[in-house]
């Protein structure tokens, strides 16, 4: 038996977790919380390939096309919320089965929308299951891989993402011709129902479980973590003086600790990051398929193309910045993607034919996709377990807000004709999150959970 000092959280798991050499659990892990993320991805560009289609076969304006694609925004910040603050009280596992199952169905019903208010009642139920899936997946990915590989997996989760607008753009290219823009929903429901079935595979967080106090079966959860490692000599779990393993159990945790003295600042940067990479993010990847129609006069089958295109390059964005993650560190990543893509929005609307459009947009993509490689790594890093998918959740909904208000903004701004209104908007918030990084801002590379959440 050990003392616990007051200030410090007693978590005899966090050695033995971060000195397991990587397995097939951990990959399998991943594999299956990456899923997650392509779900994210595939949805917002499903819909993006759609809109241009509904707003034809259903004549809406561009303001009544900007709140349509806001609904599922709107539903991924309630999500974002109470999932997060599910995950933290009921288990991350239950929650990660939840909150696909929800996304499945709604987004199959999507596709029986019979006109904008229905698809907008769709698309918010939508997305209050993936509003709460990439949270909860942030903390599981964190609760299980070894500190020393921590960065570089969440980093390979997020490079994943950009999957989904592949799958999106090849279904919108060879089925939406034949079977209309409701196909992209039905092809989106079908995956994720299999996945929520893989998910039962994947164990409870035994951070969590000791958050919890249930000792003996986080003790299963590390046993089993070591046995798929090659460890077979298992150890029982050094218990506290108490003999309780459980966190602030006389003054439990809740959303307002986000705000107290410990955590203020960093929930001011976290937040700050999300919302401001957000608005440009969401914004540009929902409505540029509709621009180089509605702008360039492109045709619809060739922006399906020139998507493809932009969201490989955004593939490639990330994956640099997932190599250079843990060399790098956060903070430097976070400040050059964000400063670099700055410079790419400002020349947006200088862009003078299709070519040097597609030039254009590729390397914004390569820097605003890459972005996320180092947001996410950072969000989990910055608590500690017992509120960590509670702050991801917050985190996520400062950004689904974001999301919110970019796609609504681009809407209105098409009204006035001013494309330089919009990318000149987007330049200053990226410019806004690496000064915000900078002044505020602290590295959380290759230190441990505990370490992170609790100093």
């Amino acid at each position: 038996m050990q003392a616990t000092p007051s200030n410090t959280v007693y978590n005899p798991v966090q050695e033995r977790l971060d000195k397991l050499p990587l397995s097939r659990a951990h990959y399998c892990i991943l594999a299956l919380c990456t899923a997650g993320m392509v779900f994210d991805s595939m949805d917002l560009y499903l819909l993006a390939f759609a809109l241009p289609m509904i707003l034809n076969e259903w004549g809406l304006t561009t303001g009544s096309a900007g709140w349509i694609t806001s609904a599922a925004m709107w539903g991924m910040i309630v999500g974002a919320y109470g999932w997060g603050y599910l995950s933290d009280r009921l288990g991350r596992r239950l929650c990660l089965q939840s909150t696909i199952l929800i996304y499945a169905i709604f987004t199959g019903l999507c596709a029986l929308a019979l006109g904008p208010i229905s698809l907008f009642i769709a698309r918010f139920l939508t997305g209050t299951g993936l509003g709460g899936m990439v949270p909860v997946d942030y903390a599981v990915v964190a609760e299980f891989v070894p500190a020393k590989h921590r960065g570089r997996f969440l980093a390979c989760a997020v490079t994943i993402w950009p999957m989904g607008g592949l799958i999106g753009a090849f279904v919108a290219l060879n089925l939406t011709e034949v079977f209309g823009w409701q196909v992209l929903f039905v092809v989106g429901a079908l995956p994720a129902l299999m996945v929520f079935i893989i998910r039962r595979w994947i164990p409870e967080s035994s951070r969590f479980l000791l958050s919890t106090n249930r000792p003996e079966e986080a003790e299963k959860v590390v046993w089993f973590m070591e046995e798929r490692s090659g460890i077979t000599d298992h150890k029982p779990l050094e218990a506290p003086e108490d003999g309780d393993f459980s966190i602030y159990k006389d003054n439990p945790p809740s959303f307002f600790e986000l705000f107290k003295k410990q955590f203020i600042v960093r929930t001011i940067v976290v937040w700050g990051v999300w919302f401001a990479h957000c608005v440009p993010y969401y914004a540009v990847g929902l409505w540029l398929p509709t621009l180089m129609t509605k702008y360039f006069g492109i045709e619809r089958a060739t922006t399906f193309k020139i998507m493809m295109l932009v969201v490989c390059v955004g593939i490639v964005g990330r994956a640099c910045c997932m190599l250079l993650i843990e060399k790098a560190g956060r903070k430097a990543l976070l400040i050059v993607y964000s400063l670099c893509g700055a410079v790419c929005m400002c020349i947006y609307p200088q862009a003078g034919d299709t070519t040097q459009l597609i030039i254009i947009a590729c390397c914004a993509s390569f820097f605003y996709e890459g972005i996320w490689c180092a947001i996410v790594p950072y969000t989990a890093e910055n608590y500690p377990t017992h509120i960590r998918s509670t702050a991801s959740g917050a985190a996520s909904a400062a950004g689904r807000w974001a999301a919110v208000v970019g796609p609504i903004f681009v809407g209105y701004a098409l009204n006035l004709n001013s494309l330089g209104l919009l990318f000149y908007t987007f330049a200053v918030c990226m410019v806004i999150l690496a000064i915000l990084v900078y002044v505020l801002g602290r590295e959380t590379a290759g230190k441990s959970l505990e370490e992170l959440g609790n100093n």
